[in-house]
């Protein structure tokens, strides 16, 4: 077996030191950690850095994180590579008007930052040039011509160096800036709004999740319950459950599968949601108070006793419990984050043997889609349903029948329990994990009798 490249050793010394010689080397500046994509380029694989880092010091560390503890910080002000304080100036008014106007979340504005950020870097690199404003400042068609054709370089550039989703991002934004200072006079004219339509990223693959088979749902399921059982752990699996114990992150992953197929929050939502405070689990229903559309109440599909028993067994097992489904007592936010839970979720998928024809594996975004695939089909039945309803009664539309014979609270548990049905099997649960077994009384939720009764 060949020596493991990325040590702890070589973590904690050598890997920050020849990242600062590469950023000096390249004439930037040390005040803040590069861009994954700038270190990629670079020859520094961030997912395997990322996977070593986490493996050796904290499930939830990134290598941003670590970099930021090796000394890659800084004031605002040293942000933007560039000595042209004019176009300093009017990035960091832009990014402010961003996070006023826009009401941007952090998130956001450093996927902004780091955009702006590279195409000062690419336009260097390019043609030299040190700034943004220059391209939109002409004073002949000559010279308007010579910045279309300057920025075609850097679009082409991140057409062949970025994936679909983070080339469009990056032009978006760079158009973005463009719009802000074009409408205070800075600069003549918006150049990338001209030359954008020549360009297709291709981010339908990147932006639309793929179907994950009923099959291959099962197989994770019964994978995960079987665990306990098994001889012969993956390495990945045997990595995690021995940091956190096996009967333990069996019970996470339940309910994680549990969220994810019969509630398909988003992957910022496993980490916000509190189970003391959001679920309402005598009415089957979880609230999502801070969602893009507005706060709102996801029925729960499958499942719904297990989740009580999980929320018992937590607060029994652990007097320190903060409420969160996937707690972490050292992260600002009391939670496991998404990359976390996407990386058990890998792991899981490669024990089940579960992926996709490329190779790759699921993720909470692909259970999220699976949720909405199966929501979308229990709709398409009761639309069904009404269309005969409305046959029968002699109306001309379902529309007629929503309003004249069912209220609002009779068709949300009609389509329910439509919904219901339809993920009715997914997630079989004859007894609860040996772990919660342990710490409270299964025959509270689960009705192990009338499971025996179905092989009499």
């Amino acid at each position: 077996m060949p020596a493991e490249k990325y040590t702890r050793e070589y973590l904690e010394r050598r890997l920050p030191a020849k990242i600062r010689e590469t950023v000096r080397n390249d004439g930037l500046s040390l005040a803040q950690p590069p861009t994954y994509d700038y270190l990629n380029a670079n020859g520094f694989c961030t997912r395997s850095i990322n996977n070593a880092l986490q493996r050796h010091f904290d499930q939830d560390m990134t290598l941003h994180q670590w970099l930021r503890k090796k000394s890659f910080t800084g004031p605002e002000q040293s942000e933007w590579p560039t000595n042209h304080e004019e176009t300093r100036y009017y990035l960091k008014k832009f990014v402010q008007s961003r996070r006023d106007r826009h009401n941007d979340r952090n998130a956001t504005l450093d996927t902004i930052k780091t955009a702006l950020r590279v195409a000062l870097r690419e336009g260097h690199e390019l043609h030299g040039t040190d700034g943004l404003l220059q391209y939109a400042r002409c004073e002949s068609t000559e010279e308007k011509l010579t910045n279309y054709r300057q920025l075609r370089d850097l679009c082409d550039r991140y057409q062949s160096k970025y994936n679909g989703g983070t080339a469009e991002n990056y032009v978006r934004y760079l158009e973005n800036f463009y719009k802000y200072v074009c409408i205070r006079e800075v600069v003549d004219h918006n150049p990338v709004k001209e030359i954008r339509p020549e360009y297709d990223f291709d981010t339908e693959t990147a932006a639309t999740p793929r179907k994950i088979p009923d099959s291959e749902v099962t197989r994770l399921w019964n994978t995960l319950r079987s665990l306990p059982e098994l001889n012969q752990l993956s390495e990945g699996v045997k990595n995690i459950t021995k940091r956190h114990g096996l009967g333990k992150w069996q019970v996470q992953m339940m309910v994680l599968l549990t969220l994810g197929i019969g509630v398909g929050p988003r992957t910022s939502e496993y980490m916000r949601t509190n189970c003391r405070e959001h679920w309402d689990l005598e009415n089957d229903r979880i609230e999502f108070p801070i969602r893009k559309n507005g706060p709102g109440e996801v029925p729960i599909l499958v499942n719904s006793d297990f989740l009580a028993a999980f929320i018992d067994y937590m607060e029994v097992a652990n007097p320190d419990w903060n409420g969160k489904p996937f707690p972490n007592s050292d992260a600002e936010s009391g939670s496991r984050t998404g990359s976390t839970l996407n990386n058990w979720l890998r792991a899981l998928c490669r024990e089940a043997d579960v992926r996709y024809d490329d190779g790759t594996y699921p993720t909470l975004q692909n259970l999220r889609q699976y949720w909405h695939n199966k929501y979308k089909q229990s709709l398409t039945h009761e639309n069904v349903r009404l269309q005969l309803v409305a046959r029968s009664a002699g109306t001309s539309t379902t529309g007629e029948v929503k309003e004249s014979y069912a209220t609002d609270e009779t068709m949300r548990e009609s389509i329910e329990e439509l919904m219901t049905e339809h993920f009715e099997g997914l997630l079989p649960l004859d007894e609860l994990p040996q772990e919660m077994r342990r710490v409270v009384d299964q025959s509270r939720y689960i009705d192990t009798q009338s499971t025996l009764d179905t092989f009499d």
